[in-house]
């Protein structure tokens, strides 16, 4: 099975895609998606969703052992 955790806001979302890479602008979510794939591979991965004017909604997801 699949572990998913997600948190949404209601603000103003984000003009830029915060799945690119973008270098050491955003350290800490290159960091988490690192640590993500070193443990889980393909099957984890940290995703953002922030239409413009739509808030912004982050989820989380790894396999969890039974």
């Amino acid at each position: 099975g699949m572990l998913v955790l997600e948190v949404k806001d209601t603000g103003v979302g984000s003009p830029h895609d915060l799945n690119a890479p973008h270098g050491h602008e955003h350290f800490g979510i290159a960091q988490v998606r690192a640590r993500l794939q070193s443990h889980y591979g393909n099957a984890g991965a940290l995703i953002f969703e922030a239409p413009a004017a739509d808030g912004t909604r982050a989820r989380a997801q790894f396999p969890i052992k039974k």
